[in-house]
């Protein structure tokens, strides 16, 4: 690649990422004056984990706790990207929210740029090399024609699986943002380290070493990928690639550490295994199927291109890679979707990077039509650009849902979080960060609580369904708590079981079926020491 191009994929990726962030500068824009906008307008879930991280980073700490539960533990989890936003936040002008979206911002222009990069090993034509780098950042499947605004995990993924297309996942989650560039990072080091020596294996290593602290399933799927994509090279050229095992081999011992520290992680701390076990499967195929939609003939015809042309004056880079390159999109594809139905709990999450080998041969493709339809259209961007215009809509429409709902429903596009917090709330949880000891325990209505971490600095008994170890379990006696089903005698021996010091009285007023047949405040053993507003917080006495 030329300088040029590097110009060209950063520049536009920094665009493209830009783009991202209009839909929440247009819901930052009208905050109410008693309203708190955390910048969070797709899974609120995720965003409250991840500033609970960072937020403990703020507060100095190296290693950290999950606070979406009161249950013992080492707190022993070391994040390395969540650390270093942390440290950012303390930077004035910048708070935990921008820093997060900051680096979603840098982290997502890398990604855009290092996938025009891969795609620069497939072909040394600079349009279609721009074509990939356009599919690679916009495409999407046909979900939207099944649109609607309240999301199912029963309509084409690329209505509501961030994890499985490359725009979605830069605009929703910074953490995926990250991750996709490491991914990436792998991938390229690996594929240079045959030609240029050690160093890029290396460099794949660190890329991987890092990966596996930030996002650990990542590192399964790219194990499954490279593994196939030797094992397809050696068949379909009957030789032993012992050069590329070799350089992966030396990646893997680099990479080494943080896998062994997370299996230790899963395997000695059982508030982190039950986290990691909660259940997020892959949907039926055919939801991945119409969430590519027109990318799956595409990838097909670029594919069929890929391998069928003459690889010395085919637009590869040269015979010799062409060779051993060629191999790695078909074998990313077919073990990217195969190990997304592999036999762990957390399938879902191992999708995340197939969007890049289907999006990079659907970007020959579509280098392709542009060109034939040349003569008609006078210039092959014409032709492209119509369509990867056709590859869009579900990205486009994702945003504008996310607006939409917000606007009208005031919550985020799941439904159950606000979009515009009580500022009184938020006031509380600082309150709480202020004038509490560090491991002072909270008890509130789950959904009001996805941000007390993250605010206040301190855990809740139950906060989050997926960190929250046996949250299903824990709902009914926090309904029973907060609605009265209890005397005092029986309220009071939960908040000890529950090692709760604080009782928050808040947003669970909404999803009360009535008034409490036994209101807080008439409890001898809670003390107000916090009121402002509809948030109340109680101390529990002894």
């Amino acid at each position: 690649m030329q300088r040029s191009e590097w110009k060209f994929a950063c520049g536009w990726g920094l665009v493209v990422l830009l783009i991202t962030c209009a839909p929440y500068v247009l819901v930052w824009w009208p905050t109410p004056l008693d309203g708190v906008f955390p910048l969070v307008l797709f899974n609120s879930d995720d965003q409250g984990v991840y500033y609970s991280w960072m937020k403990q980073a703020q507060d100095g700490r190296w290693l950290f706790r999950n606070l979406f539960t009161t249950e013992p533990q080492r707190g022993a989890y070391f994040h390395l990207y969540f650390l270093l936003l942390g440290w950012l936040s303390r930077l004035p002008g910048l708070d935990i929210p921008l820093a997060y979206h900051l680096g979603r911002v840098v982290c997502g222009t890398g990604v855009l740029a290092l996938a025009y990069r891969l795609g620069a090993c497939f072909t040394a034509d600079r349009f279609t090399r721009r074509c990939i780098f356009w599919t690679v950042a916009l495409s999407a499947g046909v979900g939207w024609l099944f649109w609607s605004d309240r999301i199912t995990q029963g309509e084409p993924v690329d209505v509501w699986q961030p994890e499985a297309l490359t725009f979605f996942s830069l605009y929703a989650n910074g953490l995926f943002a990250v991750s996709l560039a490491l991914m990436l990072g792998v991938v390229i080091c690996l594929l240079l380290a045959e030609e240029r020596g050690s160093r890029w294996a290396v460099g794949a290593g660190v890329c991987g070493l890092i990966l596996g602290n930030v996002h650990s399933y990542d590192m399964i799927h790219l194990a499954a990928v490279w593994l196939t994509f030797l094992l397809v090279r050696w068949g379909a050229e009957r030789r032993f690639p012992t050069r590329a095992v070799q350089m992966a081999c030396l990646a893997a011992a680099v990479a080494s550490p943080s896998v062994v520290y997370m299996a230790w992680l899963y395997l000695s701390e059982p508030v982190f295994k039950a986290r990691a076990d909660t259940a997020t499967l892959s949907p039926r195929l055919p939801l991945y199927l119409l969430g590519y939609g027109l990318l799956v003939p595409l990838a097909a015809a670029g594919l069929w291109s890929l391998l069928g042309r003459n690889q010395a004056a085919g637009g590869l880079q040269d015979a010799k890679q062409g060779a051993e390159f060629r191999w790695l999109l078909p074998a990313w594809m077919v073990a990217g979707l195969l190990v997304a139905y592999a036999p762990f709990a957390f399938q879902r999450k191992m999708v995340m990077g197939l969007h890049f080998p289907v999006a990079i041969l659907a970007g020959l493709a579509v280098a392709q039509v542009g060109m034939r339809l040349a003569t008609v259209l006078r210039a092959p961007a014409f032709g492209a650009a119509a369509l990867i215009a056709l590859l869009c809509p579900s990205s486009l429409r994702a945003m504008v849902r996310d607006v939409t709902v917000a606007n009208r429903v005031g919550t985020t596009s799941t439904y159950v979080h606000p979009v515009y917090w009580d500022q009184s709330l938020f006031r509380g949880f600082q309150w709480i960060n202020r004038a509490t000891p560090p491991d002072a325990a909270l008890l509130m209505f789950p959904p009001a609580g996805i941000f007390a971490p993250a605010v206040a600095g301190r855990a809740v008994y139950a906060g989050h369904w997926g960190e929250t170890p046996r949250f299903q379990e824990k709902i009914k006696p926090v309904h029973d708590f907060f609605w009265g089903n209890w005397t005092a005698e029986q309220r009071r021996e939960f908040l000890r079981e529950a090692r709760v010091a604080y009782v928050v009285d808040t947003m669970q007023k909404q999803f009360a079926p009535g008034p409490p047949l036994r209101p807080l405040s008439t409890e001898a053993f809670l003390t107000p020491v916090f009121q402002e507003g509809s948030t109340t917080i109680y101390a529990v006495r002894p």
